[in-house]
């Protein structure tokens, strides 16, 4: 059981490394043909089956954190995560991976940082009447959540 343990964090471990790899490729790449941006982020997505904004995020991600603080235990989707706080919120992405780091947050954790003065809140139900499912998230507690479909009161968002 050891073994298939081992073999399984061996391979997160080269999975989180690639994904460093394929943003330092193609940030190599839109150096060296600066001309064929367009064409290179097709072509990559195309042969990574994902959007052009997927490989995009790659690059940015790339780009904004060094491989100093690349560390192999935390996953690429926090360091993605952490990007796109730093950039709605206007801060260092460096300052608030850093911040990120010495809370042990999740990417759950860095998404909400920076709210604390407006939370959000969800409310998800299945309409008693007409059965449809209503998802709203606000930022307003108290608020009477009515179903789109039929008017039904669905209650109050808390």
């Amino acid at each position: 059981m050891e073994e298939i343990i081992q073999a399984f964090a061996d391979a997160i471990s080269i999975q989180r490394r690639s994904f460093w790899v394929i943003g330092d490729i193609v940030s190599e790449a839109l150096k060296k043909y600066p001309d064929q941006k367009t064409n290179l982020l097709g072509t990559f997505a195309n042969l990574a089956h994902c959007s052009k904004a997927r490989i995009v995020q790659y690059l940015q991600v790339s780009e904004t954190f060094p491989p100093d603080v690349r560390f192999p235990d935390k996953p690429h989707s926090l360091y993605l995560k952490v990007f796109q706080r730093a950039r709605a919120l206007g801060i260092d992405p460096l300052q608030l991976l850093d911040l990120a780091i010495q809370n042990e947050w999740s990417e759950r954790d860095v998404a909400e940082y920076g709210r604390e003065d407006n939370p959000r809140i969800s409310f998800r139900k299945t309409c008693g009447v007409c059965l449809s499912m209503v998802a709203v998230i606000t930022q307003k507690a108290g608020a009477t959540v009515t179903c789109p479909i039929c008017g039904t009161n669905l209650g109050v968002a808390e």
